[in-house]
Formats: C-alpha cells, structure tokens, sequence
C-alpha cells in the first residue's frame, strides 16, 4: 500500500479541545481519531511523561514495578537509583519509577534528524504494490517511510523504489535494518516502536547504548511515542 502525503499539517496543540464525532457517522470518527493523532509528539523523547505512566505497555510505560526496574537496570548510568528505587516499597515508589524512566526516555532517545517534508510517500509492506510500477513515482518524494524489512532495489525498483528516508520497525526488524542498512546510506533512519504488552527486550535494548548501526557506530534510538501507539489502534479500530 502507497500513501501519499503533501504538505505535512502542523502538530495540533495538545491543549486544544477537539470535536466529538457521532458513532453512526464512521468518516467523522476517523477523521477525529487522525486528529488526536495529530496531536501528539511522534517520538518518546517528546511524550508527556505522565500521560506515558496512564497506560500499561504498549500505549505507555506503567507496568510492574520489577519490569520498571529491569528497563531502568539496563541504562548504564541508572543502576544505582534502579537499585535504590528497588529497595523502596513505601507508597508510591513504583509511581516514582516510572517517572525517572520517562526521565530516561527523553534523555537517551531521539528524533530523526529532519521532521517537516513537502512530500512523503508512506510505503506498507503487504505486498499489494507488486505489479503497480509505482518506483519512480515513490522515490520522486521528499520523504518515503517504509515499515519492518519491505524490500527495495533491485526486481522490486520498478514497483517500490530505491530510496529510503525513515525506517518504521519493531523490535527485531529494527535491529535487522540499523545492522545492515542504516548508516550505508546516509539518507536511511530507523525508528522503533514497541508492541509487546510489558516492558522488555525492546525497551531494554533500545536504552541500553547497545544498538548499532551498520558501520558498527553507537545509534540513538528514535523511539515511536507509545501514546501514538495507541492512537494509531484507534484509527485501525474504526
């Protein structure tokens, strides 16, 4: 599938109030649901933190307190208040540890390097562009996202391009494309989301300073917003 996308809006203010849409009306349910999406940051360095310690994984951070304090464990500088929030069983204290991982969050990981196009070609992986010779009307954008390991190049230019501004992926097609691709081209980021209902490998290895890019460099995770996690089921719900 091949969405294309012209003149990126504007993030909507998070304060602003938006409209209630009826439930018999289902394009004005969609249209408020790619609203609320709108409004959100896109990446976990810019999440509220208290709206990301709301919600249990995968549309937040609030999750067992032992799982907190893995996910803490696995940033090198953060082990001694992992242990020390650890120890603390008064009240509250898991409530504090998922504060100091949102603190985390928007200090290890990232933001592509370039966030605003003219144009953007949204490229999904089902297959359903085989045979429509859509390449070189995909590569002719400002911006072309694809999602986990969607082939390019080669037998499939002719239907889905050659270039690559901003991989979407979960973890482990993450890590396949930040090993064997991004950082060969300069052009190619990949990002993460995390899908799994408990913090885990995917949150751990991402703020661990473990990753690596293909040439071997240590990667800044960019690291999807589990609120735009969440938003994005709603629309797929609709």
């Amino acid at each position: 599938m091949l969405i294309s996308c012209a003149a990126l809006p504007t993030r909507i203010p998070a304060a602003k109030r938006l409209p209630q849409a009826r439930a018999d009306d289902p394009q004005a349910a969609l249209s408020l649901a790619v609203m609320r999406l709108r409004a959100l940051p896109a990446w976990g360095v810019d999440s509220d933190i208290e709206q990301l310690c709301r919600q249990a994984p995968p549309f937040g951070i609030a999750d067992a307190p032992d799982r907190i304090h893995s996910a803490l464990w696995s940033v090198p500088e953060e082990r001694n208040a992992s242990m020390a929030l650890r120890n603390n069983t008064s009240p509250g204290s898991a409530a504090r540890a998922c504060v100091q991982l949102g603190h985390v969050i928007h200090r290890v990981t990232g933001r592509p390097r370039r966030t605003a196009f003219s144009t953007c070609a949204v490229v999904g992986s089902s297959g359903g562009l085989k045979g429509s010779r859509q390449g070189e009307l995909i590569d002719a954008h400002d911006a072309v996202v694809r999602f986990n390991t969607a082939p390019t190049g080669g037998q499939y230019a002719a239907d889905v391009g050659n270039r690559t501004s901003l991989w979407v992926a979960s973890h482990v097609p993450w890590r396949s494309q930040l090993r064997t691709r991004v950082g060969l081209a300069s052009e190619e980021e990949a990002a993460l989301y995390c899908f799994n209902p408990w913090l885990g490998t995917c949150f751990n290895e991402a703020l661990s300073g473990r990753a690596r890019d293909a040439r071997g460099r240590p990667s800044t995770p960019l690291l999807v917003s589990p609120l735009v996690t969440s938003a994005m089921m709603a629309i797929q719900v609709c």
